[in-house]
């Protein structure tokens, strides 16, 4: 009996641990493809400007920098520098022939760590980020049915943000409570979104985030 109960409580600390080694296998991969490595030229705190390839850390809050691509399929970790988000002042990825900018930005809920969010859109009150990995169904002429997207919004005078996922192709039309989150400060435009004026759409939500700023930000 004293052997089963020690194998019985000995055990989830041993599925635990695997838990943790693959974890962190995960998060810190021994060599990653060569072609999840994006053209990249970026500037830091220090007025240096950096040019080669960069890969964006899941987590956003690093790149993994290397001056060549020699187009071999994967690159080690050993060829591969690191530069934290804080220590950047902008990063722009030139990915499929477009200028992806992504800046340091402080998240509310990670102790002040910094990542490096691409910027959507701005106004004169209002600058709306999304992750990377959001862009490239969010920037498309026709969202796709399914997309879901990670977006934050810092307002003037603030220095943190809380990235929420929203999902633009949900099959409520109205403007969910996590979106309305965004402009609680506002009665005036709360009273407009529970009215219907405005509709799940991304299209609808620029339309908020610039009514807030020319009726709202008072």
């Amino acid at each position: 009996m004293k052997k089963f109960l020690i194998i019985l409580l000995l055990y989830p600390i041993f599925i635990q641990a695997q838990i943790f080694h693959v974890s962190a296998v995960l998060q810190e991969p021994h060599a990653l493809r060569s072609d999840t490595f994006e053209k990249i030229t970026f500037y830091t705190t220090t007025n240096d400007t950096i040019k080669g390839y960069a890969n964006l850390s899941r987590s956003y809050n690093s790149i993994r920098f290397v001056k060549q691509n020699k187009g071999s399929d994967y690159i080690l970790k050993k060829e591969w520098s690191y530069y934290n988000a804080k220590d950047i002042t902008r990063a722009d990825f030139f990915i499929d022939d477009r200028t992806f900018s992504l800046y340091p930005v402080k998240r509310k809920a990670d102790l002040n760590q910094t990542a490096l969010y691409y910027l959507l859109y701005e106004n004169g009150s209002l600058k709306v980020f999304c992750a990377l990995d959001s862009v490239y169904d969010i920037t498309k002429p026709t969202l796709g049915k399914y997309s879901v997207f990670y977006i934050g919004i810092l307002k003037n005078g603030e220095e943190k943000i809380t990235l929420t996922m929203l999902n633009f192709y949900k099959k409520e039309k109205s403007i969910p409570k996590k979106m309305r989150k965004f402009f609680d400060d506002c009665p005036e435009l709360q009273e407009k979104i529970k009215k219907g004026e405005y509709k799940n759409t991304y299209k609808d939500f620029l339309s908020i985030v610039d009514y807030y700023d020319t009726s709202c930000n008072k």
